[in-house]
C-alpha cells in the first residue's frame, strides 16, 4: 500500500519555488525592479562604448576620415532625440517591460550586426539604430525605477542607477582587452551575448504598475499634450531648456576634453585617457553626494542649482591653475563629481515633478530628447569657438555659462508646486506574476 503523503503531485511540484519568488519580488519589488534596470544600464552602455574603444580600428576598416567620424556621432544623436521619446510615450501608454525587451534587445542584436557590416552605410545606419535604441533605455528604466520606488528610496536608486554608464565603459574596457587581438568584428559580437539576457530580465519583471480604475482610465486617454498643458507647461518648458543647456557644456567636456589634455596642456594620449577614467570613477561619488544632499539638507532644485554652479566654478578654476598633471587629475576629479551629480539629481527632480503616468514620456521629451540635442549641437558650436577664442576661453564662456544655465533653468521648474492626483503604484501593485 502507498502512502498517500508521499506521491508528488505534479500540479503543485513548481508552485512552492514560483510562489517564493512571487512574495519575494512582491515585498522587494523597488530593489528588484532597480537591479534589473541598472543590470540593463550597465550592459547597454558597455555595448555602445565599444564603438569608441575600437574607433580607430573601425576608421581603417571602412577608410573613415576623422569628419566622418564626427558625422556618425551627429546621426547617432539626432536618432536618440527621435526614438528616446517615442520609446517613453509607449512605456507609458503600453509596457515599460516590453519596451525594455525591443529597445535593449534590438540595440544588443544591432550592435552584434555591426561587427558583420561589409559597407560604410550598413556601419551607419546599424551604429546610429544602436545607439538611438540604447538612448531609449533612458526614459523606460528611469520612469520604471520611479515608478516602483517608494519616496524613501527613489532618490538613491535613480541616483545610483546612473552607476550603469561608468560600469559600462569599465566593463568594455576589459572586453576590449580580452578580445582585441582577435579584431574589433569580434569584439562586437558581445552583442549577440547580451541580447538573449535582455529576454531574461524582462521575463522576469513585473508589468506596470496596476491603477485604480480612475487612474487606469485617465491613463488610457493620456497625450503628449498632456505634458505642456495647465500648470505643468512652465516646468515642462523649463526641464527642456536645463537639459538642452547641460548637454551643450556637457557635450563639450565629454568630447573633447581628451583633446584639450593633449593640446593645451601637452600630455601624452595615455596620460589623457588616465585622467577621463578617473574622472569616469570619482564622478560615481556625485552620484551619491547629491542624493545624500538633497535627502538631508536642500531640496531637490536647490540641489541641483548649487552642483550645477559649483561645476561651473570647478571648471573654470581647473582649466586655468593647476600646474602639473597631479593637480588637474585632483581639480578636474572635484569638478566631475559637482558636473555628474548635477545629471543625477535632475533626472530625481524630473521624476518627481512628473506625473507618475506620464514619467515615461516626459523623461523622454523634457530629459532624454533634449539633453541629446545638446550633445548633437555641442560639437558644432565647440569646435567654432575653440578656433575664435582658444581651449582656455572656450571652456570658460561656453561650457561654465551651459553649466550654470542648466542650473538655473533646473531651479525655475521647481517655482511652481506641482499637484498629482493619482494612486500610489507601490500602494496598488500586487503579486500576480506578468504574463
Amino acid at each position: 500500500m502507498i502512502n498517500s503523503q508521499s506521491t508528488p503531485n505534479p500540479n503543485n511540484e513548481s508552485k512552492p519555488i514560483g510562489n517564493a519568488f512571487m512574495q519575494w519580488r512582491a515585498r522587494n519589488i523597488g530593489i528588484f525592479v532597480f537591479v534589473i534596470a541598472i543590470l540593463s544600464s550597465t550592459l547597454t552602455n558597455m555595448d555602445q562604448s565599444l564603438f569608441s574603444y575600437v574607433l580607430p580600428d573601425i576608421m581603417g576598416t571602412f577608410a573613415f576620415s576623422l569628419n566622418d567620424t564626427g558625422s556618425i556621432i551627429s546621426i547617432s544623436f539626432l536618432a536618440a532625440m527621435i526614438i528616446a521619446p517615442i520609446a517613453g510615450v509607449l512605456a507609458d501608454r503600453w509596457s515599460h517591460r516590453w519596451m525594455l525587451l525591443i529597445c535593449m534587445g534590438l540595440s544588443a542584436i544591432l550592435v552584434g550586426l555591426q561587427g558583420l557590416a561589409t559597407s560604410q552605410q550598413g556601419f551607419i545606419i546599424l551604429r546610429a539604430l544602436s545607439f538611438g535604441l540604447s538612448a531609449a533605455l533612458v526614459p523606460i528604466i528611469a520612469s520604471m525605477v520611479a515608478n516602483y520606488s517608494s519616496d524613501k528610496n527613489r532618490t538613491w536608486f535613480i541616483s545610483l542607477l546612473q552607476c550603469g554608464y561608468p560600469f559600462g565603459w569599465f566593463f568594455a574596457s576589459l572586453v576590449v582587452a580580452l578580445l582585441l587581438d582577435n579584431g574589433w568584428r569580434m569584439i562586437f559580437m558581445m552583442g549577440f551575448i547580451v541580447a538573449p539576457l535582455v529576454l531574461l530580465f524582462t521575463l522576469s519583471l513585473p508589468n506596470n504598475p496596476k491603477l485604480s480604475d480612475d487612474d487606469a482610465s485617465a491613463q488610457n486617454t493620456s497625450s503628449i499634450k498632456d505634458i505642456f498643458s495647465g500648470s505643468f507647461r512652465f516646468t515642462a518648458l523649463a526641464f527642456c531648456a536645463a537639459f538642452f543647456c547641460y548637454g551643450l557644456a556637457s557635450g563639450a567636456k565629454i568630447f573633447y576634453l581628451p583633446t584639450f589634455f593633449q593640446v593645451a596642456r601637452g600630455y601624452s594620449g595615455e596620460m589623457a585617457a588616465l585622467i577621463m577614467g578617473t574622472l569616469q570613477v570619482v564622478g560615481i561619488v556625485g552620484y551619491l553626494l547629491s542624493a545624500y544632499i538633497s535627502r538631508r539638507y536642500l531640496s531637490l532644485r536647490a540641489t541641483t542649482l548649487t552642483f550645477a554652479t559649483l561645476g561651473a566654478i570647478m571648471l573654470v578654476i581647473a582649466i586655468w591653475l593647476p600646474q602639473s598633471q597631479w593637480q588637474d587629475l585632483i581639480v578636474f576629479s572635484i569638478m566631475a563629481i559637482f558636473v555628474n551629480g548635477t545629471a543625477s539629481i535632475a533626472i530625481v527632480f524630473l521624476m518627481n515633478q512628473s506625473h507618475p503616468k506620464l514619467r515615461g514620456s516626459t523623461m523622454g521629451i523634457c530629459g532624454s530628447a533634449c539633453v541629446n540635442a545638446g550633445f548633437l549641437v555641442s560639437p558644432l558650436v565647440t569646435t567654432r569657438l575653440v578656433e575664435f577664442m582658444g581651449w582656455h576661453w572656450m571652456y570658460t564662456i561656453f561650457v561654465g555659462s551651459g553649466l550654470i544655465a542648466s542650473g538655473l533653468f533646473f531651479f525655475l521648474a521647481g517655482k511652481h508646486k506641482v499637484n498629482h492626483e493619482m494612486t500610489n503604484p507601490i500602494e496598488t501593485l500586487t503579486a500576480e506574476p506578468a504574463n
